[in-house]
């Protein structure tokens, strides 16, 4: 078995409570625009690249519950949205490997938030170690055939530098890999809404 305590990096997720019947919790940030008002394609910031002259993103239609969590997924780009705190935290431990990119709520007061766009990406897949690949297929989705979908039970190459503290996959640009030093640092911080999974 492939334990916490063993593992150099981490899938970054979101943590999602169990609810039931009872009030929702959290919040769920809302769509990206720019600054002409148009909105940004799921995933804009999910593909290493890095924004010139982007003095902020918009955010619009966000649904506030409770407090916001320190980190939070946008959409379903797995885009990270983070508190300042957090984002400061990444920057000092990797500064090379992301973007911080301040956010404005268009519905909602509250501010404090960044657009945390990474762009370190690697091809850090170990294939003999990972367990099942889903692909895309050609035939129905023509522009993404080949493609990862999904994987499970994702491992990562041990030859990755010890110095990549975040990082996404260029084979599979969907998750957000962290080392096991940034996610100590992280649960340490007392950062809320987010959870590791050992990759």
């Amino acid at each position: 078995m492939f334990t916490g305590e063993s593992s150099r990096f981490f899938e970054l997720y979101l943590d999602i409570p169990e609810q039931d019947d009872a009030p929702p919790i959290g919040w769920f940030p809302g769509d990206a625009v720019n600054a002409d008002g148009h909105y940004y394609t799921v995933g804009a910031f999910g593909q290493g690249t890095y924004f010139e002259s982007i003095p902020y993103v918009a955010l619009k239609n966000t649904r506030i519950f409770t407090q916001p969590d320190d980190f939070a997924f946008k959409a379903a780009s797995f885009t990270p949205l983070v508190s300042r705190r957090f984002a400061d935290l990444v920057c000092k431990t990797d500064p090379t490997a992301v973007q911080r990119i301040p956010v404005a709520f268009l519905d909602t007061d509250i501010t404090g938030f960044e657009i945390l766009n990474i762009i370190r990406s690697i091809q850090g897949i170990d294939y003999e170690r990972s367990g099942h690949i889903s692909r895309f297929n050609a035939n129905l989705e023509p522009d993404r055939g080949g493609e990862i979908k999904s994987i499970i039970d994702l491992k990562i190459r041990s030859d990755v530098p010890q110095d990549y503290h975040i990082f996404r996959l260029q084979d599979w640009r969907l998750p957000v890999i962290v080392s096991a030093h940034l996610k100590a640092l992280v649960e340490a911080s007392g950062f809320t809404g987010v959870r590791f999974l050992p990759c």
